[in-house]
Parts: C-alpha cells; structure tokens; sequence
C-alpha cells in the first residue's frame, strides 16, 4: 500500500509541475505575440506618419499649414507636431507662435531651446520663404481620454489680426501591463 501513496504522491507533484511549467510558457508565448503585434503597429503608424509629412511637404500650398492635424498620443508619451507658415506678404514678415494647449496636455515649442516655452517669436521670413516650427505635444497622466484640440495662435507684423489654427489629439489608454 506505501507504495501506491507514493506513486499518487509523485504523480500529482509531476502533474503540479508540468502545469506550471505550461502556464509560463504560454504566459511568455502571450507576451511574445502582444509585443509583435505592437511592433506591427508602431511601424505601420510611423509609415503612415512618414507618408502623411512627404506629402504635406509636397502640398505646401495655404499660408499656414500643419502636420499632422489630428493624432493618438498616449498617456506619459510625446508627439512632435510641424507648424509650416509662409509669407504671402509683399515685403519680409515677423512671426510670433502661442501654444495654448488645455487642461491635462502639455506643449512647448521646441526652437526656443528653453523647457517648455508657449510662445516663441520667428525673426525676418522672406517674400515667398516660409518657416517650420516644432511642437512639442505630451500627454500628462492627468489627461482625460478622447479627443482634444490644442489652439495656437499665430500674428505677424504684417497682420491686423492673429490667426488662431488647432490640431487635434486623440488621448489614448497607456498600453502596457502596469
């Protein structure tokens, strides 16, 4: 009889392991796709984004221009957006850039070399020259999911009036486990 315990013992030990050890393969084997598949899409994302900008270059045809105009941006992660304005005037131009962005989003304009600056002044731009200023867009762990339009507002000394122009970005869920 000691002997058929021991067997049973033995058997539900052996069967305790190998459950274990297949349950962490398939954990890893989970993680290995989900990593792939996210990959694939961060590199289908970046290949649309590259075609987007190759063709707003090509299409640079209105005053002010911006690329992209609406984006995912996830929780904690950045975005860098290109604002493209040209002058149209008949004599060089000044132009000044305020990002306004709301309420759980943060924003700066990069060319300034100062962290986190809203607003930033362009020296002289040329008759039929035009400029390109980065923005840098980030989403806060404060922000709320969704969309949300993010206004800048742009004058010149050639203008009587500033003109206000937005992008839009869809705030999205952090992926990841924690």
């Amino acid at each position: 009889m000691l002997n058929i315990k021991r067997g049973a013992i033995e058997l539900s030990v052996t069967t305790i392991v190998v459950v274990v050890i297949g349950i962490t393969l398939l954990s890893l084997g989970l993680l290995f796709v989900r990593d792939t598949f996210k990959s694939i899409g961060d590199l289908k994302t970046k290949a649309f984004d590259n075609a987007n900008t190759e063709l707003n270059k090509i299409s640079h045809n209105e005053e002010i221009t911006l690329n992209p105009e609406e984006f995912d941006l996830e929780k904690k992660d950045y975005r860098i957006v290109e604002l493209y304005i040209a002058n149209l005037e008949n004599e060089p131009a000044t132009f000044t850039i305020k990002v306004m962005p709301p309420s759980g989003l943060d924003a700066a304009i990069a060319q300034t070399g100062e962290e986190r600056a809203k607003e930033y002044t362009y020296g002289e731009v040329g008759i039929g020259e035009e400029m390109k200023v980065q923005i840098i867009i980030m989403a806060t762990s404060k922000a709320i999911l969704g969309p949300v339009g993010v206004p800048i507002e742009i004058s010149s000394d050639q203008w009587e009036n500033p003109k206000p122009i937005s992008f839009t970005v869809n705030v999205i869920k952090s992926s990841g486990v924690f």
